[in-house]
């Protein structure tokens, strides 16, 4: 079924590939730079995606991830958060 309200919310199961980051602080409680951090194995896992006016709000309960922005401008194919990386469906062509 077609949701015609583009406004209204709406919500779908989808499995996803999530990539810990690892040492997100170095030693001295600094942040480390997204290009210099490591990150831990990839996992394969579902949860709930709900959109809002079309962008992604919600992942499994948490805040959605923003999308990553190369230098050229254009959008990459991942998402991330503080947490780690986020690569959905939708993100691989």
């Amino acid at each position: 079924m077609m949701n015609v309200n583009e406004s209204a919310p709406w919500s779908e199961e989808v499995a996803y590939v999530f990539m810990p980051f690892q040492d997100f602080q170095d030693e001295n409680g600094a942040v480390i730079n997204i290009d210099d951090r490591s990150y831990g194995h990839p996992q394969l896992r579902r949860g709930k995606a709900e959109y809002r006016c079309g962008q992604l709000y919600m992942l499994s309960g948490r805040p959605a991830p923003s999308r990553v922005n190369l230098i050229d401008g254009t959008a990459s194919e991942f998402r991330y958060d503080n947490m780690g990386v986020y690569i959905l469906p939708g993100d691989i062509k």
